[in-house]
């Protein structure tokens, strides 16, 4: 009975994810980011990402993506005032967006907010026809889509009507390289 009860335990507490980080974002928010995200990544592995001349080719790996605290503190840093400063990041890979929504006044965050942007990025794959980020105004897809990337960490800055999102990777695609490498037959 006492090691079933323990086994349980285990399984439990497996299951939900805990990062501990200091910023304003609940645990349960973050997992519902990566989880958003690993699922699109999923279909790029599996060749269901409908790109500009009809499917993307499948990725040859795409790990699943962890949550950065340290990331998701630098995201927060750089939304500040309405701005989101994307600007000497470097290495970090880097995808943003500004959701309108309905109202004048700041509702709480919720996941929507995220998923609107998530789902802006992932419509930007109709601009590709290969692996290759070529159009620094479809950076966000090739940054979410990067193979490499295995952390990630977002925040948000909440100013009237306007939800200022960033989330930043572990990994950076310059313009002109391939963001994941294609299946062999």
């Amino acid at each position: 009975m006492f090691n079933g009860l323990v086994f349980a335990l285990c399984i439990a507490s497996t299951s939900a994810a805990v990062w501990n980080c200091t910023e304003k974002m609940p645990d349960e928010m973050r997992k519902q980011i990566i989880d958003y995200q690993n699922n699109f990544r999923q279909k790029l592995l599996k060749g269901e990402v409908d790109g500009g001349k009809g499917k993307l080719a499948p990725a040859k790996f795409m790990e699943n993506l962890d949550w950065s605290c340290d990331f998701e503190k630098e995201a927060a840093s750089r939304c500040n005032n309405g701005v989101i400063n994307t600007n000497l990041l470097y290495q970090i890979g880097a995808a943003s967006d500004i959701i309108v929504g309905p109202g004048c006044y700041p509702k709480p965050l919720h996941f929507k907010d995220f998923k609107k942007a998530m789902d802006n990025w992932w419509r930007q794959a109709s601009g590709y026809s290969d692996n290759r980020y070529t159009d620094r105004t479809k950076e966000a897809f090739a940054q979410m889509m990067n193979a490499n990337a295995t952390k990630v960490g977002c925040s948000f800055e909440k100013k009237g009507r306007l939800t200022s999102i960033l989330c930043l990777y572990n990994s950076r695609v310059p313009l002109g390289q391939e963001y994941y490498q294609v299946a062999e037959n």
